[in-house]
């Protein structure tokens, strides 16, 4: 069997396995059989290691993982790296597990993170709001 047609066997299986492992590099938009297969699935749980790595709401990344965090039943989001004070980091973690808890991004970024809209695009700040999460 060639290799691109064992992938794609692979990848059909999907809907058959107990457990699905994925590195990061395999969830790009060219692999388009891939994250329809996953797509279809209700994962029970979905955990997240280097979970930090959704932090940009833009990545195409977050874009397709985000998806199935929020489809499943359970996600657990793990990382070691701090948010090294910058909560607009924050928001596609929290959003992935919590949807709109905290609003959309600009809600969350104008309440949060002290942006400020100027010209047609929302500015944010470095400076945290530190304030409101005491």
């Amino acid at each position: 069997m060639k290799v691109k047609e064992k992938r794609l066997s692979d990848q059909l299986r999907i809907s058959t396995c107990k457990v699905t492992v994925l590195g990061y590099g395999l969830l790009t938009g060219d692999a388009k059989t891939l994250i329809d297969a996953l797509y279809k699935q209700h994962f029970k749980v979905v955990l997240v290691d280097e979970s930090h790595y959704m932090k940009s709401r833009n990545a195409s990344r977050s874009k397709l993982l985000l998806p199935m965090v929020q489809k499943a039943t359970r996600a657990l989001l793990l990382t070691g790296t701090p948010a090294l004070g910058r909560p607009e980091e924050l928001y596609m973690q929290i959003d992935g597990l919590f949807p709109r808890m905290f609003g959309t991004w600009t809600e969350y970024a104008k309440k949060y993170c002290d942006a400020h809209v100027r010209y047609p695009m929302l500015l944010i700040l470095l400076i945290a709001n530190i304030p409101r999460y005491y």
